[in-house]
């Protein structure tokens, strides 16, 4: 529970002592005008708990856009998919952030113009650092995305992307990543901690490793469209 939660409990508690010693000293107005207070803590409370559960991702796409996104996963045709699993940094710079903006897009284009398969981006449903970037980089080139997450990231207050479809794996973090690997057929690492380079590492498909926000870009076994990368990014910096 939040402290913005607990705030709101302890409200409640005081505010229905309050009534109580109201209506029991007579003062009954009193102890209706304390309850109504209460009421519309209430539903604060519940207006606060939407607004912090709304996904953040892009939403400016149309309801067609999203309709046909959407039906190209419904059909599950999966051996005419190509998905891409994103994975890397949870929070990185800003720099870190642009430069990972520039790979995945070029990334994104290389491989939707060279492969006859259609190009589904996978990544953590929880929106944040790299996840985040590839879910936006994909929205913006009208591509479907998938999630990954555990019943307890699901549970929680952490935002969301508005994912065209979500696959919810295990109770705890890092229950999901068995699947997550097994579903994806190439996988992009940016930055990352020791545990997303180690699934990195034991990841047997078509792969690209980038480091960000530290002067250095190393490719992996991913071909033209780690090499576009890089010089994006290159250009970028110069």
């Amino acid at each position: 529970m939040s402290s913005i939660e607990d705030t709101f409990l302890a409200l409640y508690c005081v505010g229905l002592l309050i009534a109580g010693v109201f209506a029991a000293l007579g003062e009954v107005e009193l102890a209706l005008s304390v309850l109504i207070l209460i009421i519309v803590l209430a539903a604060g409370n519940l207006i606060w708990r939407a607004c912090a559960r709304r996904p953040t991702g892009v939403t400016s796409s149309s309801s067609a856009d999203a309709e046909r996104r959407r039906r190209i996963l419904r059909v599950r045709d999966e051996k005419n998919w190509l998905k891409l699993g994103v994975i890397g940094d949870a929070a990185p710079s800003e720099r870190g952030v642009l430069e990972a903006s520039d790979i995945l897009r070029t990334i994104y284009t290389d491989l939707a113009q060279t492969s006859n398969k259609k190009l589904i981006v996978v990544s953590s449903w929880v929106a944040e650092g790299v996840s985040l970037v590839a879910f936006r980089e994909a929205r913006a080139q009208s591509l479907p995305t998938v999630g990954f997450a555990c019943r307890e990231a699901k549970q929680s207050d952490a935002d969301k992307f508005d994912c065209d479809e979500v696959y919810v794996v295990g109770r705890q973090p890092g229950d999901e990543l068995s699947s997550f690997v097994q579903f994806v057929d190439g996988l992009v690492l940016i930055g990352g901690g020791i545990r997303e380079k180690h699934l990195f590492s034991e990841f047997t498909g078509a792969k690209w490793k980038f480091s960000i926000g530290q002067g250095d870009i190393v490719a992996g076994n991913g071909g033209a469209a780690a090499t576009d990368a890089q010089e994006t990014v290159r250009n970028v910096r110069d």
